[in-house]
């Protein structure tokens, strides 16, 4: 009777307009109302630009301030440009305008996040408009971005470019790549879904290069190639000779290895409560590995990037529609859970 309702209700289109248009904006206001907020890294990305226009390379200060071990916390801009490209022409476009930096950088963050969201609900047109509008509800008002306060990182642009990319990957394989590497050009983390790409067009280049005996021609090598004209021209401005190229590898790429942990990791959540120290058992560099591939439940960057995907495969993978809710609505339940004495603090929870 309740799903009998619930589909007569949602099957009129203005009903499914009205309801499209709370839930977005809802969840456009959630965020704007931290517009305001200054994230703890703004000095690491106004430095970085402030180099980046004199002619010095920002990945210099990056590499100086991963090495002094007494303030692991402070560190410089540590990824790929593609974002600093963007924030610097944002700078001089809130110069102009004379808005605030701290305004302005996070429009394009904003854009990308209903990207998201538009993406998730005409990914999931084959079930009924019910969970199509849930599936974008969770996401905007997903765990972290509910229970946290706050707007202070750039992670829905890597998101949007990559799932773009995988829109593209059996369209368009030049597309395809120039998005990944876009993604990849903001954050590192694409980089796991990096099979799927390859198991995907191998099959089919390996009957293209059969056929016509160019490996060029085919589907993957037209991927890699984009991808590596992106990551060439984005890296053009850090060529200028060997030194400088090896600082801008290490800044962006290779620091990380050394990296303080960051996010809400499981192991200081056992270490807190059970009165385990495993980080005096398992060394920083063990969990840092450990975190790429199960980092989903530790932290922002790996519970945002998954949960799209998951989103849309649970309406795919089960065809109840209530299938699709309780498994979505344990996962929400868990984050919340695992997400909330973040921030209320542990003392409030565990005297």
């Amino acid at each position: 009777m309740f799903t009998t309702l619930l589909h007569k209700i949602t099957k009129y289109p203005v009903v499914q307009i009205i309801l499209v248009a709370v839930v977005f904006v809802l969840g456009i206001l959630i965020r704007t109302q931290y517009f305001d907020q200054e994230s703890k890294d703004i000095y690491a990305y106004t430095k970085a630009i402030a180099d980046l226009t004199s002619g010095i390379n920002p990945y210099k200060w990056t590499v100086e301030t991963f090495s002094n071990i007494d303030d692991p916390s402070n560190h410089g801009f540590a990824y790929l440009p593609g974002m600093l490209y963007l924030d610097t022409a944002l700078m001089y476009l809130g110069d102009f305008l004379k808005i605030d930096f701290k305004y302005i950088w996070k429009v394009p963050v904003l854009i990308a996040d209903i990207g998201i969201g538009i993406f998730i609900f005409l990914a999931t047109r084959k079930r009924s408009f019910f969970l199509r509008i849930l599936m974008v509800a969770i996401w905007f008002f997903n765990p972290y971005a509910y229970f946290r306060g706050g707007y202070t990182y750039f992670d829905p642009i890597t998101i949007f470019f990559m799932l773009l990319s995988l829109y593209y990957l059996e369209k368009n394989s030049v597309k395809s790549g120039l998005l990944y590497a876009l993604a990849i050009s903001t954050k590192t983390f694409p980089y796991l879904i990096f099979p799927v790409f390859v198991f995907t067009l191998l099959p089919v280049s390996i009957t293209q290069f059969k056929q016509n005996k160019n490996i060029l021609k085919t589907e993957l090598a037209k991927f890699l190639m984009a991808g590596l004209a992106v990551a060439i021209l984005i890296s053009l401005p850090f060529m200028k000779s060997v030194e400088d190229f090896s600082t801008y590898l290490n800044g962006a790429v290779f620091v990380h290895a050394e990296r303080f942990v960051q996010g809400r990791p499981f192991l200081y959540y056992i270490s807190y409560y059970w009165k385990i120290e495993l980080f005096r058992i398992i060394p920083f560099g063990v969990y840092t590995i450990l975190a790429s591939f199960s980092g989903w439940i530790l932290n922002r960057t790996y519970l945002t990037w998954f949960l799209p995907l998951f989103l849309i495969a649970t309406t795919r993978i089960f065809r109840k529609w209530y299938y699709v809710v309780l498994v979505n609505a344990t996962f929400y339940v868990f984050c919340a859970w695992y997400l909330i004495p973040w921030e209320r603090g542990f003392h409030e929870w565990h005297p």
